[in-house]
């Protein structure tokens, strides 16, 4: 049975695009264009952001700590997200 992989490239282009996003989203808010603050954009993307950086990792092998405090860091990113959606009700 093979394994499914995504390559290195791949997953480098996924991280450089959601850096990307965000810039964008904070311009466009700063122009008036979108009500996203850049705050909220963050809290949004960050979780997935440290998740595909985690798997990066991963592919690279002699940094697995790196990796495990990225997958850490995504799990407290995304508590603190649900938490302020679940506070602003």
């Amino acid at each position: 049975m093979t394994g499914f992989s995504f390559g290195v490239g791949l997953l480098d282009f996924i991280l450089g695009f959601m850096v990307v996003e965000c810039v964008v989203l904070a311009l466009l808010f700063r122009a008036g264009h979108i009500a996203i603050s850049p705050l909220r954009c963050l809290r949004t993307i960050l979780p997935g952001f440290l998740l595909v950086l985690g798997f990066r990792l991963t592919h690279t092998g002699d940094i697995a700590w790196l990796a495990v405090l990225c997958l850490a860091g995504a799990g407290l990113a995304h508590g603190w997200d649900l938490s302020r959606q679940f506070r602003a009700r």
